[in-house]
């Protein structure tokens, strides 16, 4: 008698066993693309609400292994901008590739003393799916002291392409 309990006891245990990975497996099939990006985007921009560093570093790509983005260089995502009362207002999911269009409001550190203030601002967000999970596709920032010395040297060319002379700073045109 005790035997037999014993069979059936272990039978039972194998076959929970066995339907717990189906199990799991049930449950990551049901969670599709646009609700798995919501979510991810509602983290994210919470944190880049509260500056949490640590989790928008996790969840960029540039940050994956790999990438070019390290925990240090992290910390100018976003510097002298300040968020407030993010909201994802639409999701459209292309494949591998997710849009989230993000409304908040935007203060910007330079111009607090302005009289600009804080301002709302709608903006589309890119999102990548690498190994079957959403990052936000981080932007490489740029240097506007660069910018302005490449755009400089761009328009000396053409002035010299053109045949003219860099025209001097007391000029006026």
């Amino acid at each position: 008698m005790i035997l037999k309990h014993r069979a059936r006891l272990v039978r039972h245990i194998f076959f929970v066993l066995a339907c717990l990975p189906m199990l799991g497996c049930a449950h990551l099939q049901t969670v599709n693309p646009e609700q798995a990006l919501l979510e991810r985007a509602q983290i994210y921009w919470a944190a880049r609400e509260s500056r949490d560093l640590s989790t928008v570093y996790k969840m960029e790509s540039a940050g994956l292994p790999g990438g070019w983005l390290t925990p240090f260089n992290a910390s100018s995502i976003g510097a002298g901008i300040f968020i407030s009362n993010a909201r994802v207002d639409d999701i459209k999911v292309e494949g591998e590739k997710g849009i989230v269009t993000v409304s908040a409001n935007i203060r910007i550190a330079t111009m607090v003393n302005t009289g600009m203030g804080t301002f709302r601002s709608t903006l589309p967000d890119t999102w990548v799916r690498i190994d079957g999970e959403w990052y936000h596709e981080t932007k490489k920032t740029v240097s506007l002291g660069k910018l302005f010395q490449e755009r400089k040297k761009e328009r000396l060319k053409q002035l010299k392409d053109q045949g003219k002379q860099e025209p001097s700073a007391a000029s006026t045109d």
